[in-house]
This record gives structure tokens, C-alpha cells and sequence, in this order.
């Protein structure tokens, strides 16, 4: 079931597109899921609450950008374009946050990507409904699932390594591993979103 779940995925361009969009959004966004602590601690300076700050404006963004979709979503024509937007949108400010001088600065660009990241998730996930026939449907999201949680467990792994392995590498304000981090996951997700 999950393979033809994934041949349908592969074969069928308006799936596709949303699947590998949500892979490789959840790749790029599971750095800063990872290094968020150590971003806001060691590079930031700001400890225990720097990091509940950003995981407060990550929330506080998704259930916004949710909600509004939801009240407004059935106004949107064209699902896929605003879903690519979003994304474009979450990979843009995480590009920011990895530039970003203080708590509050940072927190307010996570405020913003959650917003988008929460919907890209409503759009995308309108989008597979209202484009896949139920006899393949329950197949089609197991394929998206599996395919979005390998690419997060694989990000998990990598961040980590990233971050030790790029730091002082780079010039500047990116010398710092975990920035440098943070930018290739924003730009992964801009990519997704393009």
C-alpha cells in the first residue's frame, strides 16, 4: 500500500509538488527545532527563556496562520500557489532568524514563519484533499507522512553535525555553526517554496 502510495505520489504532479514541498520544508525546519535551544542560549545569550520565547512565537504563529486559513481559506483559488508562498515565506524568515541579534528580533521572524508554516499546513493539506480520490487517498497521505518523518529524522541527525561541523568555518556573523545551520535550512525551504 505504501508503494503505490508513493507511485502515485511521484506520478501525479499536483501531489508531488505538495509532498516534496512538505519534505523538504520539515528538512529544513527540523534545524531549527534542534538548535533552536542552543541558538537562543549560546549564540543569542538568553537561556532557558530566550529559547520558551521562540517556541512561544513559533505556537502563538502556527495557530494564527492556521485560523486565518481556516476562516479565509475557502476564498483561495489556487491552494498550491499560496502553499508555495508560504513556504517560501517559513524559509525566508528562518534565513532571517539565523541573522538575528537578540531574542527579539529573533522571536519575531519565528512569529512570522510560524504563521507561515501554519498555512502552508492547511493549504497543503486542502490542497492533497480536494486534488486525491478517496480509493487512493488513505495510501497517498500514508506516502506523505512517511516521506516528511524520514526527512525530519534525517534533519534531527544533521543539524547537530552542521553546526559542529561548519563552525568558525564561515566569516562573520555565520563563524557561528548554528547560524550557519539556520541559513542552509532557510534556504532549503526557500527552495521547496520556489
Amino acid at each position: 500500500d505504501l508503494g503505490e502510495g508513493l507511485r502515485f505520489v511521484v506520478t501525479f504532479g499536483a501531489v508531488r509538488r505538495v509532498v516534496l514541498g512538505m519534505a523538504l520544508g520539515l528538512f529544513g525546519g527540523g534545524a531549527l527545532f534542534v538548535l533552536g535551544q542552543p541558538f537562543a542560549e549560546q549564540v543569542l545569550g538568553a537561556g532557558d527563556s530566550g529559547y520558551g520565547a521562540l517556541v512561544t512565537a513559533l505556537g502563538v504563529g502556527a495557530a494564527v496562520g492556521m485560523g486565518a486559513t481556516t476562516l479565509w481559506g475557502r476564498r483561495v483559488v489556487r491552494r498550491e500557489a499560496v502553499f508555495a508562498g508560504a513556504l517560501t515565506l517559513v524559509g525566508v524568515c528562518i534565513v532571517l532568524v539565523s541573522f538575528a541579534a537578540t531574542v527579539a528580533g529573533a522571536a519575531g521572524w519565528v512569529l512570522v514563519a510560524g504563521a507561515g508554516t501554519g498555512v502552508a499546513y492547511v493549504m497543503g493539506f486542502t490542497h492533497l484533499h480536494a486534488s486525491v480520490t478517496d480509493d487512493i487517498r488513505g495510501r497517498t497521505f500514508a506516502a506523505l507522512f512517511s516521506t516528511a518523518r524520514a526527512a525530519l529524522l534525517v534533519s534531527f541527525g544533521l543539524a547537530g553535525l552542521g553546526a559542529a561541523a561548519l563552525d568558525g568555518l564561515l566569516p562573520g556573523t555565520l563563524g557561528s555553526g548554528v547560524r550557519a545551520v539556520l541559513l542552509l535550512g532557510g534556504v532549503t525551504i526557500v527552495g521547496s517554496g520556489v
